[in-house]
This record gives C-alpha cells, sequence and structure tokens, in this order.
C-alpha cells in the first residue's frame, strides 16, 4: 500500500516569534516564483510587490524572515498594528511605541494603561492610533496629542459584541473582511471577503480542533489570520493569505502574538482567484458503495489512483481515494485521536475509508504538478501539464521524478459536478 498515516516535511516546526515556515495547503491555480521566507509572491498585477509581514511577541518585534526589529522579551499585554507607511505602532506595558520606516529604533508616543491598540488611521496631518474599542480615543503618533476621530476607520466594531475577532475590517479598495461561523452543521469558522456586501470568496480558517480564529490585519490584498483554542497559552497557528493569487503562507505557532502587514494599502481590487486556498478542509471521507459519486462544488483532497480519458462515466475521469488533510498543530491534535504520535512534521491525513470514488473529468479541466518536470528544471513548483501527460504519469510507465505524483496527495475542484482542476501537494 502506498498510503501513509503521517506526512513530514522537512521544515522544523517552530514557536515563539522566530523564524518562519512556509508552505501551502494547497497549490495556486497558476506558478509562482520562490520568495524568501515572510514574503509572498504573486501572479497578478505587478505593482503589488510582495507581501512583507512582522509579529510582536515574547521574543520581541520579528519579521516574518526572522529577522529581530527589536528583541524581547515583551512582558504582559501588548498589540501591533501597521501605520501603512511601512512602519509599526505597537502597545507594549501600557506604553504606545512607534516605529516608522527605517527607524533603528521606536519613538515613545506616550502612555496608554489599560487601552487596546484597534488600528493606525492614516490621516493628512500624518497616522493617528485608535486606542481602545467602545469607546475609541485617537493619538497622533508624531506628538502623543489626542485627536478627533478621523473620517474614516477600518475596523468596524459591534459594541454589543466588542471583540476584536468578531470585528469587520475595510480596505481601501472597497473589500471587506470578517469570520463567520462557525455554522449550524459545526462547519469551521470561515473568512468572508466581500464587496459592496457580497461574499467574493469564502475561505475555511477555523479548524477541527483550532475552532478559534481572528483576524490581525488586512491591506485590501493579504490577510493575516491566527486559529486557536480556548486556551490562551496553547500556541496559536497563523496564515497570511494573498488573494492576489491564492498563496498561502503558514507562519509556525506563537503564544500571546500579535501580527501585522508592512506592504501599503492597496487601492486596486486583486484578481482574487476562483479556488483560492483552503487553510483547512472542511469535509469528511465519503462513505459510498456508488463508484459514481457526486460531490457538491468545492476543494477536495484526496488520493488519485486511476486516471483515463475515457471509462465508466463516458469520457475522461479519475478515480479518487477522499482523505482530510490536516496541518500544523491540527496535525497533532488529529494524530492524536487517532491513537497516533504527535507528528514531528506539520502534515498529516487522516484516511479512514479507501473508498474509491469515480468523477467525470471536464474537457478543460486545470493540472498543475510539482514532479512532472522536475528532471528536466530542478525547480520544485507546480507547472501546468495537460491532462492527458497527467494521464501517462498516472496510469502508464512514469520515469524519474514522475514517480513521486503515484504518491503525492492531489487538491480536486468539483463544479456542477465534473472535476475542473487537479492540482498537486508537494510533499517532501
Amino acid at each position: 500500500m502506498r498510503r501513509v498515516a503521517a506526512l513530514v516535511v522537512l521544515l522544523a516546526a517552530c514557536s515563539g516569534a522566530g523564524p518562519v515556515t512556509t508552505g501551502t495547503t494547497a497549490p495556486p491555480a497558476a506558478p509562482t516564483t520562490t520568495a524568501a521566507p515572510g514574503t509572498t509572491t504573486t501572479t497578478g498585477p505587478a505593482e503589488l510587490g510582495p507581501v512583507v509581514f512582522a509579529f510582536l511577541g515574547p521574543d520581541g518585534l520579528v519579521l516574518g524572515d526572522g529577522e529581530v526589529l527589536l528583541p524581547g522579551p515583551i512582558e504582559g499585554r501588548h498589540a501591533l498594528a501597521r501605520d501603512h507607511a511601512g512602519g509599526v505602532a505597537y502597545l507594549a506595558e501600557g506604553v504606545l511605541w512607534w516605529l516608522p520606516a527605517g527607524a533603528t529604533e521606536p519613538s515613545e508616543v506616550g502612555a496608554a494603561p489599560g487601552d487596546a491598540l484597534v488600528e493606525v488611521v492614516p490621516t493628512d496631518s500624518g497616522p493617528v492610533a485608535r486606542l481602545g474599542v467602545c469607546p475609541s480615543r485617537f493619538v497622533s503618533l508624531a506628538d502623543g496629542s489626542e485627536v478627533a476621530e478621523p473620517d474614516r476607520v477600518a475596523v468596524e466594531v459591534d459594541c454589543g459584541d466588542p471583540a476584536l475577532d468578531r470585528a469587520t475590517r475595510r480596505a481601501a479598495n472597497g473589500l471587506a473582511v470578517e469570520i463567520a461561523g462557525p455554522d449550524s452543521d459545526g462547519l469551521p469558522q470561515t473568512l468572508e471577503v466581500t464587496q459592496d456586501g457580497a461574499i467574493v470568496v469564502s475561505i475555511p480558517v477555523g479548524g477541527f480542533y483550532e475552532d478559534r480564529a481572528r483576524i490581525h490585519d488586512f491591506d485590501g490584498r493579504a490577510v493575516i489570520v491566527s486559529r486557536g483554542t480556548a486556551d490562551q497559552h496553547v500556541p496559536e497557528t497563523f496564515f497570511v493569505i494573498d488573494l492576489a493569487s491564492g498563496d498561502l503562507v503558514r507562519w509556525s505557532e506563537g503564544v500571546h502574538t500579535q501580527a501585522a502587514l508592512l506592504t501599503p494599502d492597496v487601492t486596486t481590487v486583486p484578481p482574487v482567484p476562483e479556488e483560492v486556498v483552503h487553510a483547512v478542509y472542511r469535509g469528511t471521507p465519503l462513505r459510498t458503495d456508488d463508484l459514481i459519486a457526486s460531490l457538491e462544488d468545492g476543494v477536495y483532497a484526496g488520493y488519485v489512483d486511476y486516471a483515463a480519458t475515457s471509462g465508466l462515466t463516458g469520457g475522461p475521469e479519475i478515480h479518487l481515494d477522499l482523505i482530510v488533510w490536516f496541518m500544523g498543530r491540527e496535525a497533532g491534535y488529529a494524530a492524536t485521536e487517532d491513537g497516533e504520535e504527535w507528528p514531528p512534521g506539520d502534515f498529516y491525513v487522516r484516511n479512514e475509508d479507501p473508498t474509491q470514488i469515480v468523477l467525470p473529468v471536464s474537457p478543460d479541466v486545470e493540472v498543475t504538478s510539482v514532479w512532472f518536470h522536475y528532471d528536466a528544471t530542478q525547480q520544485l513548483e507546480n507547472r501546468p501539464i495537460t491532462y492527458e501527460e497527467f494521464v501517462t504519469a498516472m496510469t502508464g510507465e512514469p520515469v524519474g521524478a514522475e514517480m513521486n505524483m503515484l504518491s503525492d496527495p492531489w487538491w480536486v475542484t468539483v463544479r456542477d459536478g465534473r472535476v475542473v482542476a487537479i492540482h498537486e501537494q508537494y510533499v517532501p
């Protein structure tokens, strides 16, 4: 059998605000170039540039690539927010600080005992810190003076439920993000991206075991989300989702950690991919004796056991063994529940039912593979291949690196009963 219970990556997990671990739960719809840890690249407009982010936690203020901006320890309650110009403001030990872009040391803005740093609002007279939720007061980062409420704030808080993790964050390009759920069926919390009140995309961000998600920052393109448990002493798992490309960076675990973007606001709406990356797989393996099964529209993880240009369905088809894919701390929780040891890496596969279902494939199916071109390119990235090449590799006589395609999981997108996209999940 070529099935394994635990899938382990070579990157070591880290805790605190240290170096990042990068990876994707599902490949983007188009190939991207390799970026340094802490950044993502995009296939959208070139002017967007890389996503840059920072974390404030017990280890200090640290960039996503591990560069320490301010060493720790940071004691007590703390918060972090970008100043919309490449710098950050942060609250630590009851004092508000500002570290503008290019500065080597932060400047003290003033005392802010008991306040929460909700956001920094850009104004014509300079950045203004919003302190406290209901009510809020506004302080100029330049001189520490209190000012009137700006015309526009990005974080909308329901004072009937003033928790910041339930707040809606609005961007200058008209997009908004908020956490919804869990729903009545018990499905995990989702990140809803809306435009003029209409949902653009809904991304699962809550886990089966880490069922509490919160938004840290949103610039109109990138979203930083963390998820964890009710126990605040257990590390949260951080994700940076790039809505322009569907890329996802998973920063490892952090306790009492806040995060912020260091990129400027995006004023144009990014080309949000139709199949944006999913942080968790929402379903459970199907159990059926019917080889030809219909699935609801969505993205599914599974092993492809067979592929053909013509078969039981009368046309192109794949035979798929559905799995549940866990990553980060979720992998450890799932393995423990299954009676397995906590996996030393980042991924775990639950495959309780080896039933194969047969799915018809669209003639216009999009397929990408990590390994198909590896022998020629020596690059580990998803690249487009034809469905015929996919069939040959999966059912013919694969050679060299193509052999890895047989044991890797695949992310399959189903729409109107047909498979419209098949993306390989890289497993070292």
